[in-house]
């Protein structure tokens, strides 16, 4: 299973910007299955629009506040996803890669750059990974700390 985490500091106003066209060519040379892209800073952008412009199987959407934040989750259809959480800050999944029937946890996160909400972020990831800490846990995108006290 490949896993593309990109924060991409801004998607542009829409899908055709040079960003979101920069994003298409990565999701192709990279055969990426699963694709996490963070700090959007894009409100208006949807999840089917994400879909038909990738032509993907399915994607989730944290729109952003303002001009802070926003995070895309994408995958194709070889990944069975499940949002479990969501919030300004970071999605949590449970999956499945299909090849080999492999169930994991995805933790896709785009951390408080202004430390405000760190100790509770890392709360609600320690409680999903603890909630089943027998399966295989991937991490992606950009943490702006490395652990709680």
């Amino acid at each position: 299973m490949s896993l593309l985490s990109w924060n991409c500091q801004g998607s542009g106003r829409s899908l055709s910007s040079t960003t979101t066209s920069h994003l298409a060519r990565l999701i192709t040379s990279t055969h990426a299955q699963v694709i996490f892209v963070s700090e959007t800073k894009s409100a208006h952008i949807t999840k089917s629009q994400l879909i038909s412009r990738y032509s993907l199987h399915d994607a989730h959407v944290v729109p952003a506040a303002g001009q802070s934040g926003g995070l895309w989750l994408m995958w194709k259809d070889d990944v069975e996803l499940t949002i479990v959480q969501d919030s300004h800050h970071l999605i949590l999944v449970r999956g499945i890669y299909k090849a080999s029937n492999l169930n994991f946890n995805l933790i896709c996160m785009y951390g408080d750059p202004h430390h405000v909400h760190t100790t509770s972020i890392w709360q609600e990831v320690a409680s999903f990974v603890m909630g089943n800490p027998s399966i295989p846990t991937i991490y992606g995108g950009s943490k702006q700390y490395h652990a709680c006290e």
